[in-house]
Formats: structure tokens, C-alpha cells, sequence
């Protein structure tokens, strides 16, 4: 999961490469958030993904500096707009600035 910045700045705002697929065979939809695990800022949610769909990117809702960052992906998954249940793993965000 890279983050790039396209300008000379000390702060990043991009889109996070996260390659969610939510299975064909699956009934239910599917939603992550993204959290820092030192701050428990949530820096980052997708939309609803519906089986048999897939999302590339996830736009980050936070501005993080260039480095590197332990965070926990948090996966809903909704019968309609009821969470029937929720799985988590860890993640390594690593946010560089062009050189």
C-alpha cells in the first residue's frame, strides 16, 4: 500500500492502493476502514462493495506525512444496511514524496 505525492510539500493526501474484492459468491456487501494504530484516526474508508465487485483505490480522509505507518484494515460486512459481521488485519501504510 504506496501513497505518492505529486507536489513539494511535507504533507500527503492521496488515494491508497488497497485491491479489495469482494467475491462473486459472496452474499453479503462489504466496507473498510482504515485506522493508524498509534492514533486510532481513521484515515480512510471505502464505499459499500457489493459482491462480485472491486475497488482499487481508497482516497485517505487524513493528511499523512512521508513514512511509514502500522494500521489495522476493519472489514463490515452488511445484509442491507445491517452489519452481520466484522474481520480485521494489520497493514503497513508507507506514504513517500517524489523524490
Amino acid at each position: 500500500e504506496i501513497s505518492r505525492c505529486d507536489w513539494s510539500s511535507d504533507v500527503c493526501s492521496s488515494d491508497l492502493n488497497v485491491e479489495f474484492e469482494n467475491p462473486a459468491q459472496n452474499e453479503y456487501s462489504a466496507r473498510m476502514d482504515v485506522y493508524l494504530d498509534d492514533t486510532g484516526e481513521l484515515v480512510g474508508s471505502t464505499r459499500m462493495v457489493a459482491p462480485g465487485s472491486y475497488l482499487e483505490d481508497l482516497a485517505l480522509a487524513a493528511d499523512l506525512a512521508p513514512g511509514t505507518y502500522r494500521a489495522t484494515a476493519k472489514v463490515g460486512v452488511y445484509s442491507g444496511a445491517t452489519q452481520v459481521n466484522t474481520m480485521s488485519a494489520a497493514l503497513e501504510l508507507r506514504i513517500e514524496g517524489w523524490d
